[in-house]
């Protein structure tokens, strides 16, 4: 499966404008090549691994909901995707 900027910016949405560079990989992508398709579509590095869509104001509220995508994809059981807390 490879991944376009409209399928990325698909992902990024349904998380309120976020997307992993994990995410990314899933699609097929290097980090390097994801990081120039992101960056030449418009998108902002937040932190690493972490971008924001075109046109988002990265503010507080932005970057602490990027920490919590995170945290709760880490702590989902690879083999069932259950959460650590069940």
């Amino acid at each position: 499966m490879t991944a376009d900027n409209d399928t990325l910016h698909d992902l990024a949405m349904a998380q309120g404008g976020i997307l992993f560079s994990s995410q990314a990989a899933a699609f097929g992508l290097t980090s390097s090549r994801a990081a120039r398709l992101l960056r030449r579509a418009g998108w902002t590095a937040m932190y690493r691994g972490a971008w924001a869509a075109p046109g988002k104001d990265i503010d507080l509220r932005l970057r602490l909901r990027a920490i919590q995508l995170q945290r709760r994809r880490r702590s989902r059981c690879t083999a069932c995707g259950c959460t650590a807390s069940r």
